[in-house]
């Protein structure tokens, strides 16, 4: 797993390759800080006992802005790329804890006028929530099974240039902490919150001038085929069962419509070996383990972002003779794409909002 999240964190860093090479004048770059307050979300009824209080939150992030150099540069309006860490309280201290994180994140300006900008930031990282469920000291905290989790982020907030080294940005945002299953139970933590930062701009030379990039013609906008192997592992209920493993091969038609957006539709053949486990425990019967892989098709949308692609599916079974998860399944992930042929991928699948579990893959894509 290190090194897969290794991959992805090295592809999100490499989001814009934006550093400015070729020059003996000292890089810009801009650091912060930002304080939240939220709550956690009690999406199911049996989380309620759970939320004593408000949550707190701090971090700190180190950030580059795009140097203009890459064509995705000018589409996302001159982006920024960053790392921060996170601390939070999650208003229990007793059953969940506090939590930290690291997360690398993309920083996308969708309007940007004179000394205002309305940005995105979207992020995913490695963390540690302080509180998991342990039968015997902690059994109340039926949201996290284990200390390690995957948090993902994503955060709405204008931000106004006060000077030309300072900024300041307040919006809102929502977290989102699971292990993908790992490790029962896994409900996850979700945080709605407000948000306010101040940001230094060091070595602020303006922004580049931004170009207009033309429309795709009819040619360009062309089909892309990929192929993905994957694997994962997952837990089932109760908590403390062995780990199942999970391959799962997956392919993918998708039409480029424009230099951010494909969409698609592709074909999933999935064996994941808890679906065998789970009916024996529940007395359904079935003729050999392989009778228990399943088959689905997908249909989706891929957002790209330089080298990153960022991909939400809606799937349902073809074949499946395990039902309680009910026919349709979900998928969000990220592929890191190397020389626009080879595919690193980390997605996680869930049905609704129940996570199955997280993809570890590789593949292959033809562009036609």
């Amino acid at each position: 797993m290190k090194k897969w999240w290794f991959i992805l964190l090295a592809g999100l860093f490499s989001l814009p390759g934006m550093a400015q090479e070729g020059t003996t004048a000292p890089a810009p770059f801009n650091i912060g800080v930002r304080g939240a307050y939220g709550f956690v979300i009690p999406h199911r009824p049996t989380m309620k006992h759970l939320i004593k209080g408000h949550t707190s939150a701090f971090e700190v992030y180190y950030e580059k802005p795009a140097s203009g150099k890459k064509q995705f540069h000018h589409l996302y309006n001159l982006p920024t790329r960053g790392v921060f860490f996170w601390y939070g309280s999650l208003g229990n201290p007793q059953e969940l804890g506090n939590a930290y994180a690291i997360m690398p994140y993309a920083y996308l300006p969708f309007v940007r006028k004179n000394n205002f900008s309305f940005n995105i930031r979207l992020a995913a990282g490695i963390g540690w929530v302080g509180g998991r469920f342990d039968q015997y000291e902690n059994r109340k905290n039926i949201a996290i099974g284990s200390h390690i989790n995957l948090p993902m982020a994503i955060l709405m907030e204008p931000r106004w240039q006060l000077s030309e080294s300072l900024s300041f940005s307040s919006g809102i945002g929502i977290w989102h902490f699971s292990n993908g299953a790992f490790k029962n139970p896994n409900l996850g933590i979700n945080i709605p919150g407000l948000q306010t930062s101040l940001t230094y701009h060091f070595h602020n030379t303006g922004l580049p001038e931004r170009e207009e990039i033309p429309k795709l013609t009819r040619e360009e906008k062309g089909m892309e085929y990929s192929f993905i192997a994957a694997f994962g592992l997952r837990e089932v209920a109760p908590p403390g069962q062995q780990k199942f493993g999970v391959v799962s091969l997956n392919s993918v038609a998708n039409k480029v419509i424009s230099h951010k957006s494909r969409v698609g539709v592709g074909l999933d053949l999935i064996y994941n070996s808890s679906v065998a486990h789970r009916m024996e425990q529940d007395s359904i019967a079935f003729s050999s383990k392989l009778s228990t892989a399943q088959a689905g098709v997908n249909v989706g949308y891929t957002l790209n972002i330089g080298n990153v692609d960022v991909l939400i599916n809606q799937g349902a079974y073809l074949y499946s003779k395990y039902v309680k998860d009910g026919s349709l399944y979900h998928r969000i992930g990220i592929h890191y794409v190397q020389n626009d042929k080879m595919i690193y991928n980390i997605a996680l699948k869930t049905h609704w909002f129940v996570a199955d579990y997280i993809e570890f893959g590789i593949g292959y894509r033809i562009v036609r």
